[in-house]
Parts: structure tokens; sequence; C-alpha cells
């Protein structure tokens, strides 16, 4: 199963946009709205449990350097 760049699959991810914030989103929600250019990866997303709000960006890295792209990891 392919669970995206987040490690997760599940609508539990918030995306801050100007002074407001969007969510709960998917992944591939957030993966669609940065195709469309709705969200970019400077924009910073939380999630329950994950610590602070990152940058889309870092949370893409650490998941890279963690297990690769696409790939399942737990933190």
């Amino acid at each position: 199963e392919n669970t995206g760049f987040f490690g997760e699959s599940a609508a539990e991810w918030y995306v801050a946009v100007g002074e407001r914030w969007i969510g709960p989103l998917s992944i591939d929600e957030i993966q669609e709205k940065i195709r469309v250019r709705d969200l970019s990866p400077a924009h910073y997303a939380w999630k329950k449990g994950g610590g602070g709000w990152r940058r889309i960006c870092e949370l893409e890295s650490r998941i890279a350097q963690e297990g690769g792209h696409g790939a399942e990891t737990e933190s």
C-alpha cells in the first residue's frame, strides 16, 4: 500500500493557509492540492501527535530520510 509522503493515508492533516487552516485532509488530498497549486510545499502542516506545525517540504524530507518516498514509516 502506498501511503504517500507523510507515511499515512488517513484524513488527519491540517494545513495553514494565510491566517486560517484547512482540514482534516488526507495525504492524497494534500498532494493533489500541491499538484494543482492550491498549496505549496512551503505551507505548514500539522496533525495530532505529530509535534508542531512544520513545512510540508520538511516533512517530505524527513520521510525520505527515514524510509524512502512513499514508503510506510513509523516515527
